[in-house]
């Protein structure tokens, strides 16, 4: 003996018990930005990114110090890079971020910068963020930085290839392990504020 049985549709129902999307109710952490006077390891030449972090972390700074002629009235600073992600700054101003692709490795970042006549501080963070397309040999392939320039004028231009660089592994909130809840009273963390000048920003519920 059969009997049929009519079962009708399962509806789920989702009820928010809190929301997470109201800026007041979010704190935030600005990393800070090296010079070249923060770094303790100094080379002559552009170094590679994976040889550098060695799986410590993902992050990698490079930092130098620049000051223009007088000449130099329209400054415009050209990177190339075989990371996957580079934030560029200036004097701690941020001038932009740039990343590759699944088929394009090798992109460039372009920007006008404001240089002033004393000496300029330009940090540039490279990141290896260990995308799927890596596959197991990302460690045998270079990474990093592998050209940086100012451009003053169309004759005028600075290679900074084999200039004095300093470099320095992970950002500040790492290195602190800020994101364990027994380390967030390692730094100071502000109200949250809506800006695009920092991207390097950690953020938390109070």
């Amino acid at each position: 003996m059969y009997e049929q049985v009519n079962v009708g549709d399962n509806e789920r129902i989702t009820i928010s018990s809190q929301s997470f999307d109201a800026i007041d109710g979010w704190e935030e952490f600005k990393d800070v930005i090296p010079t070249f006077l923060d770094t303790s390891l100094e080379a002559n030449e552009i170094l590679e990114h994976m040889n550098m972090t060695k799986d410590e972390s993902d992050y990698l700074w490079y930092t130098f110090r620049f000051q223009p002629s007088s000449s130099c009235t329209k400054p415009m600073v050209q990177i190339e890079s075989l990371a996957h992600v580079v934030h560029a700054f200036v004097n701690n101003i941020y001038l932009g971020t740039t990343h590759g692709s699944h088929d394009i490795k090798d992109f460039f970042f372009k920007s006008p910068v404001l240089l002033n006549n004393e000496l300029n501080n330009i940090s540039i963070l490279s990141v290896m963020a260990g995308l799927p397309d890596s596959r197991a040999f990302l460690e045998s392939r270079f990474a990093g930085l592998t050209r940086v320039e100012i451009q003053c004028t169309e004759k005028e231009i600075y290679d900074f290839a084999n200039y004095t660089w300093g470099y320095q592994v992970g950002q500040l909130g790492e290195k602190l392990q800020i994101y364990k809840e027994e380390n967030l009273s390692n730094v100071e963390w502000r109200k949250t504020e809506i800006s695009s000048d920092q991207p390097l920003t950690w953020y938390k519920l109070p």
